[in-house]
């Protein structure tokens, strides 16, 4: 029998293992399972590393969480919003402009008409695919839309130039609305629910690293290996060296680890694809964690803030996921502020800025009691969807596969992916593998 090594007890390793039935080793730096689909608990509240939504929309998903935790999720439907122009407008922006000042609704209208008469001056044109997110927001929403919204937020999550990422993920996250159902928008009529999320699943105790708990009891304990960080990959050798200056063969290797560090930590990669390697670029994340002594400073689930006067770009309210992550007459929230991994902001700096914009949108007032701030930095957040990702990923991938290596999950297969898709992944892993 081949022997299988996983890297990484995050949700799509473990799946991966799971759907192995156990026939591998898996390998974590860190202490516990889980990854970022973890949960800490902080002086009777429990924050998960930013929000940790799960959304389903295939039946095998939902199959395998109700035999894993059986009637253990709230369903909830999404409440997400967006602070503009000093007031909240519900999400998505594009098909609920109606409550916006006058002159910003005028713009938005203008700007989604010309989008569609621009289509239909020449009747045999197909739809363009523009290169950069810049030009596919002009071309789908119009200007109105790209200055009031999708610009400036989206550069505030980015941190680079508009012009310089892919329209490549946007087919799923980002949804145009029908002209009815932007006129709709633009008129205060109620559009049935948009987007990919409107419906979501959050555990109703234990916060979300309930699942990653779940598939790990149905894996032999003495095949997870904790703290136990990979410094060294001979690929030639099909042997992983460990900061602990312990080694393991592997016959067939699944990373979950970043992508990028993988190619840094693989002994003789060629030249060509390390180049690719250094192409990859991603951001990373302040998650602010704060415990409140007020119930419901809002109804809301999560809000975008798109306007440059606030640092953070969304901030959500775990207990309105579930009522038992914060204590009675308690509420919590995350706050997310995106940088560039190079940079820092000094922890005092960070907070002013957030308690200020709390304050100014309404969230926090003045007589507000912050119970407990905690303060976590994700450095690998987010891929960039930049112009240079999918050529290097062409270059990288093809290299690992002649090596039995496979690198997967949202860090390891470089891409925008849910919970979902790292369970989903797991399970394709195991029936292309095998035993």
């Amino acid at each position: 029998m081949k022997r299988i090594a996983i890297l990484g007890a995050g949700l799509t390793g473990l799946s991966t293992a799971y759907h192995l039935r156990g026939r591998c080793d898996v390998f974590e730096q860190a202490a516990s399972a889980g990854g970022l689909c973890r949960t800490m608990s902080r002086a009777g509240f429990l924050f998960d590393y930013t929000g940790h939504l799960l959304h389903v929309r295939h039946n095998y998903t939902k199959q395998i969480i109700q035999r894993l935790l059986p009637d253990q999720y709230n369903l909830l439907t999404r409440k997400a919003y967006i602070y503009a122009h000093g007031r909240y407008i519900s999400y998505p922006f594009q098909a609920n402009i109606h409550s916006l000042p006058p002159e910003v609704v005028k713009e938005c209208i203008i700007g989604f008409v010309n989008t569609l008469r621009d289509i239909r001056q020449d009747k045999n044109a197909s739809p363009s695919h523009p290169d950069s997110f810049q030009d596919w927001v002009l071309d789908t929403f119009g200007e109105g839309i790209a200055k009031h919204f999708m610009f400036p937020y989206n550069q505030k999550v980015w941190q680079i130039p508009l012009d310089e990422l892919s329209a490549e993920w946007v087919a799923w996250s980002i949804p145009k609305p029908t002209l009815d159902e932007f006129l709709n928008g633009a008129l205060g009529i109620p559009n049935p629910a948009f987007g990919y999320n409107p419906t979501f699943l959050y555990p109703k105790t234990g916060g979300a690293e309930q699942l990653p708990r779940a598939f790990l009891r149905h894996l032999p304990p003495e095949r997870v290996h904790y703290t136990k960080k990979a410094i060294a990959i001979d690929v030639a050798g099909k042997m992983l060296r460990f900061d602990d200056h312990s080694t393991d063969h592997y016959d067939t290797l699944i990373s979950t680890i970043p992508l990028k560090h993988l190619l840094e930590i693989m002994r003789d990669v060629p030249e060509q694809v390390s180049h690719a390697g250094n192409q990859l670029r991603y951001i990373s994340v302040y998650d602010v964690n704060m415990g409140v002594n007020r119930p419901k400073i809002s109804e809301k689930h999560w809000i975008y803030f798109p306007e440059p006067e606030f640092s953070f770009y969304r901030v959500g309210f775990p207990s309105n996921f579930s009522d038992h992550v914060a204590p009675a007459g308690c509420s919590s929230m995350y706050v997310e502020v995106a940088v560039l991994p190079e940079e820092t902001i000094a922890e005092p700096t960070l907070l002013e800025g957030v308690y200020d914009g709390l304050q100014q949108c309404g969230v926090l007032q003045t007589t507000d009691q912050i119970l407990v701030c905690d303060v976590v930095r994700i450095d690998y957040a987010y891929v960039l969807y930049d112009l240079n990702r999918t050529p290097a990923l062409n270059t990288i991938f093809p290299y690992l596969r002649q090596h039995h290596i496979y690198s997967a999950g949202r860090y390891g297969l470089w891409e925008y992916s849910a919970m979902e898709d790292a369970i989903l992944t797991g399970k394709h892993l195991a029936e292309t593998i095998g035993t």
